[in-house]
């Protein structure tokens, strides 16, 4: 039997720390290092940052995992709860409990540079002195600016995808949008996600909320209705790619678009689209088709009529039956299709914009009011101010205020540029503010006289249509974030105008009142 005696001893941490930290003090005090305050000081940032860095890294999913833990899936709260947050937690204890460890050897080792240098090195150390109080002013401007960011910015919530779709609000204040990571998301009013949908597809159709709280929305070739809960209500399959999003008139009646391509095995099957009207059930009402694709969504008049725009460049009229009204232009199309929402006035007159650079101004009857030419492509939907103005944005960075003169011209009443393209739809809000996004990573408050009072980088190019509820701004934007924007003033909603949004209002019924 071999001696106890003999056995190797188990030294703790501790002591080895301590025994190692006496070598390193005792070679400093034989050496007498000439900079020793400028080894110190480096020694020291270089703990600082070792551990600021590896806790930044490991928690830098932690929120949006403790997010899904607490409102997520009860599955993928499991999941996530033992695969990222636990581990995660863990690893933070143990950074927390090893830089503990080594704070007495780093402060002696540390100490012992500055005594045992010949001169306490003021002079010749000054670069390093010139760099810490760089440092330090960086500090103070990076926590200035992200306190001035954390008031501006109530929350964010990340995805795996980019957002361009128009939110909804119902009116729990609970949000919903579709993202390109195909899902559909249900977010509350503090940004915890309540549940998520996996669409199969990305799509940029935004969600519409009816009366009941029920959700609709399409993805491909089928149209979805589910409960403010996520759960299936009904679903209907139609074999054709819904072009847009859906619309809902005053009785619950939801109407949708949906493309159908050209097929080279029946040639005499034309690329078409079909307007297809359901009630709150899933049954189908009837159906309506046309010759071309769209690529906009439907609107509603006040007498229940639905306008759409197809890729042959014709506006169409549709009775709430199903009948064909009117189409614009009666010959001859417009030269380019439209990518925009049709905003209604009071007076019924139809506003939308085309790849052409045209913004048209149709009544009620199918007859040109007047058009307006920018130097770009519209995809920015116009909305309508309570004095009647339109404002909208364009490919040519520029965000433009129309006003009508007499009954078939328009004026420019002023032009604000940004820095780059806008195709996020404006909303108008409450205080007197236009609110649009830009490519140029801007959200922009602009009085109707083209002055801005509200702007914030939000971090990513702004296509979303942002929209108003109870003091806060709610927009997506192309580096995968969906954000929410404290305004100015705490009550803050859309304005009760005729059209103050893309899609009208904050459900997205895309109906005129």
């Amino acid at each position: 039997m071999p001696d106890e005696k003999d056995k190797k001893k188990v030294i703790p941490l501790p002591k080895l720390l301590d025994a190692y930290t006496d070598k390193v003090v005792d070679r400093i005090e034989a050496g007498r290092f000439k900079y020793g305050c400028s080894w110190a000081i480096l020694l020291t940032l270089a703990y600082i940052a070792l551990f600021a860095v590896v806790l930044f890294l490991l928690n830098k999913d932690l929120s949006e995992t403790a997010r899904m833990v607490s409102h997520g899936n009860w599955k993928e709260s499991i999941s996530g709860f033992f695969t990222v947050m636990l581990p995660v937690v863990l690893m933070d204890i143990a950074i927390v409990v090893l830089g503990l460890l080594l704070f007495v050897p780093v402060s002696r080792i540390a100490t012992t540079f500055v005594v045992n240098a010949p001169t306490f090195g003021f002079k010749r150390t000054w670069p390093v002195w010139v760099a810490m109080g760089v440092a330090a002013a960086g500090l103070v401007l990076a926590i200035t600016l992200h306190s001035h960011r954390k008031q501006v910015i109530a929350w964010q919530y990340q995805t795996k995808g980019s957002i361009r779709s128009s939110p909804a609000i119902d009116d729990e204040g609970n949000i919903y949008f579709v993202c390109d990571d195909k899902y559909l998301y249900a977010l509350n009013s503090s940004g915890l996600r309540r549940w998520r949908h996996y669409l199969g597809k990305k799509t940029d159709a935004s969600p519409v909320i009816g009366p009941d709280g029920t959700i609709y929305f399409g993805s491909e070739d089928t149209l979805y209705a589910l409960t403010s809960y996520g759960k299936y209500k009904w679903r209907h399959f139609t074999g054709g790619k819904m072009a847009s999003s859906p619309v809902m008139d005053k009785d619950g009646t939801v109407y949708y678009l949906c493309n159908f391509e050209f097929d080279i095995v029946i040639p005499w099957q034309r690329a078409s689209v079909r307007l297809y009207s359901f009630n709150s059930e899933g049954q189908l009402v009837w159906e309506y088709e046309a010759l071309g694709e769209v690529k906009s969504p439907p609107s509603i008049g006040s007498d229940g009529t639905i306008y759409f725009i197809t890729s042959k460049g014709f506006l169409y009229a549709v009775t709430p039956h199903g009948e064909p009204d009117w189409k614009y232009p009666h010959k001859d199309p417009l030269a380019k299709e439209s990518y925009t929402s049709i905003a209604i006035d009071d007076d019924g007159t139809l506003y939308f914009g085309c790849d052409n650079n045209f913004l048209y101004a149709v009544t009620s009857k199918g007859e040109l009011k007047w058009s307006y030419e920018a130097d770009d492509k519209i995809r920015s939907s116009p909305v309508i101010g309570p004095d009647g103005t339109v404002y909208f944005g364009s490919h040519d960075h520029g965000f433009y205020a129309l006003t009508q003169v007499g009954d078939s011209a328009v004026e420019p009443r002023w032009r604000f540029e940004t820095g780059g393209q806008v195709l996020s739809s404006p909303a108008f809000g409450s205080d007197g503010l236009i609110y649009f996004g830009s490519n140029d990573h801007h959200l922009y408050g602009i009085t109707p006289e083209g002055k801005v009072k509200f702007d914030e980088i939000i971090g990513g190019m702004i296509q979303s249509a942002p929209l108003i509820s109870q003091g806060i701004i709610y927009v997506g934007s192309n580096n995968n974030t969906f954000s929410a924007v404290r305004a100015r003033s705490r009550n803050l909603s859309l304005v009760e105008t005729s059209w103050p949004c893309s899609r009208h209002d904050s459900r997205n019924t895309g109906r005129a009142q």
